[in-house]
Order: structure tokens, then sequence, then C-alpha cells
């Protein structure tokens, strides 16, 4: 595979925010409780397809889509259950 030289740029720009979010998130890791950082790392795992799903118009797999959503699932109470008085 052979990167064109109008997708250069594209690549390194999209090289350095990888870089600069991945530094962003080694800095405000140190802010967060561990199981609110173990939360964000899972979702980082678990976003893509949906990125790929709204921005460039691409179906995922209906097997990645419901591995998605079970993940929501999982996670999406956390946030609820430390907003109550005396859990967070």
């Amino acid at each position: 595979m052979t990167v064109s030289v109008e997708e250069l740029p594209l690549l390194a720009f999209f090289g350095m925010a990888s870089a600069a979010g991945l530094a962003l998130f080694t800095l405000g890791a140190r802010l967060l409780p561990a199981v609110e950082t173990a939360l964000i790392v899972f979702l980082d795992v678990s976003l893509p397809p949906l990125w790929v799903w709204l921005f460039f118009a691409e179906t995922p797999d209906p097997v990645t889509m419901a591995g998605g959503l079970i993940d929501f699932a999982a996670v999406a109470p956390h946030p609820a259950r430390s907003a109550r008085p005396g859990h967070g």
C-alpha cells in the first residue's frame, strides 16, 4: 500500500491528534479514580464503530453494533450511580 502526496498531511495530522489525545489522557488519568479511568479506556475501544458509522457513513456489522450496545449497557449506569449522594 502506498500513500499519495495528498494523503500524507492527513495521516500526519491523524498521528499528531492521536499522540495528543493519549498525552492528555495520561495527564488527566492522575486526577480520576481508577474505575473511571478504566471506563474511559473501555469506551476508547467501543466507540470507533460508532464514529465510523456517524462520520464516514459506513455501516458496521450487526454483531459489532450489538457488542457496542452491550458495552454501553455495562458502562452507562456508572455515571448515574456516582452522581447519587454518598456514592462518589
